[in-house]
């Protein structure tokens, strides 16, 4: 896992990812006990970052424990959901469609 790092840990959290609710969540919050430790820092910034890039692309939502544990990784993310860019602006989801439709051709 530590060869090609931090390549082969997103694999692994991709595929941990894949599991039942349940079986990750107990799995996820013993292994974030052990991120704790200060040894282990390069590997709690690249579990951040990968989570903070699966909150950028969609996949999981702002209120997902990592999230709650650490509110200042809202802030560093590259994009908003389009519930935050509504509810932030009061533009329609009609209103916000268009825009990106319009960014994107």
């Amino acid at each position: 896992m530590f060869k090609n790092f931090p390549h082969n840990f997103f694999v692994v959290l991709e595929k941990f990812n894949e599991k039942h609710s349940d079986i990750r969540y107990l799995q996820k919050m013993n292994f974030e006990k052990v991120l704790m430790d200060k040894a282990f820092e390069k590997i709690k910034q690249a579990y951040l970052f990968f989570w903070t890039r699966k909150l950028d692309h969609g996949e999981i939502r702002r209120d997902f424990s990592v999230f709650k544990m650490n509110e200042r990784l809202l802030v560093e993310r590259e994009f908003v959901t389009q519930d935050e860019l509504k509810n932030k602006s009061k533009l329609t989801y009609q209103a916000i469609k268009r825009i990106v439709k319009k960014r994107t051709n």
